[in-house]
């Protein structure tokens, strides 16, 4: 029996009664009287049970057609609000983006999209997490974030669709003083992340290739700590460039004029199995934000 019952049956006995009236039903759906007529008959001839008793007053349900709203109210329910949640994410009335971006990174490619982005989209929730990028790599994989930004990477760019953000160079600096009282004498102390990372292989790499001299007592563990003893007269570092505008516009740092340094590739990876319009709609204000920034 229920194999030959059309959902679309099922759907229009469910409006005809909620409404009370066929006309109304066949107005709201585009369809002709006789067509909402013939469709309710035909559900009756399958399930062989009358569901609504014509009168001149119009309609009402039988006890059968009673029984049978009861049991479809809440399936209809449901799917009346996955076609509201729906058309809500295609509104832009709802939605979560989460965002994988180191925290001075993000300063650079993320403020100005996120608020412009949250100007027109005021409802949207996102969520930006820093942390161990091996972690995001997974995390993209498995679809518990949605885009995530980091320096470009051929191992990644074969696994996930990308879209570039930023170019920038490396600069060495270090503070005025150091650069007077240290630098100008020959003295070549450098600050160094820690083995492993991305900043010192590039520094490795950057010295082996310069055949560049030089000696460290300090290795550290991030970017921010660099910057600090930087300030604090002890040495010098490799820094991308964005991360340290504001020190040298303030003159707390000093670039060392230097020849042939590396330049970093940032991109936004997001997952080439998901398709997500919100997602989409995001990264448009990404590219924005690049050409507007040029």
């Amino acid at each position: 029996m229920f194999e030959n019952i059309n959902l679309e049956y099922l759907k229009t006995f469910y409006l005809v009664a909620k409404e009370g009236n066929i006309t109304k039903v066949a107005e709201k759906n585009f369809i002709s009287q006789s067509a909402v007529t013939q469709t309710i008959q035909k559900l009756e001839k399958i399930l062989g049970y009358t569901l609504f008793i014509r009168n001149k007053k119009g309609i009402e349900l039988t006890r059968v057609g009673k029984q049978l709203l009861e049991k479809l109210v809440p399936v209809f329910s449901y799917l009346d609000a996955t076609n509201t949640f729906f058309e809500n994410l295609d509104a832009m009335k709802q939605g979560e983006i989460k965002i994988a971006c180191g925290t001075n990174l993000a300063k650079k490619v993320l403020l100005r999209p996120i608020d412009n982005f949250l100007n027109d989209y005021e409802n949207i929730k996102i969520k930006q997490y820093d942390g161990v990028s091996s972690e995001f790599e997974e995390m993209l994989m498995n679809s518990k974030i949605d885009i995530f930004i980091t320096q470009k990477d051929e191992k990644l760019t074969e696994k996930f669709n990308f879209l570039h953000i930023l170019t920038e160079k490396y600069v060495f600096v270090c503070s005025k003083w150091y650069f007077d009282n240290k630098y100008a004498k020959g003295e070549r102390n450098y600050i160094l992340q820690g083995s492993g990372s991305n900043s010192r292989k590039i520094f490795d790499n950057y010295s082996a290739s310069h055949n560049l001299e030089y000696k460290t007592n300090l290795e550290v563990a991030g970017y921010n700590m660099l910057i600090e003893l930087c300030k604090k007269n002890k040495g010098i570092a490799m820094l991308p460039l964005y991360m340290i505008e504001k020190e040298i516009e303030d003159k707390s740092l000093v670039v060392i004029e230097s020849d042939n340094l590396p330049q970093l590739e940032y991109v936004a990876y997001t997952n080439k199995f998901v398709e997500n319009k919100l997602i989409d709609k995001f990264l448009k204000y990404l590219v924005e934000d690049k050409i507007t920034s040029k």
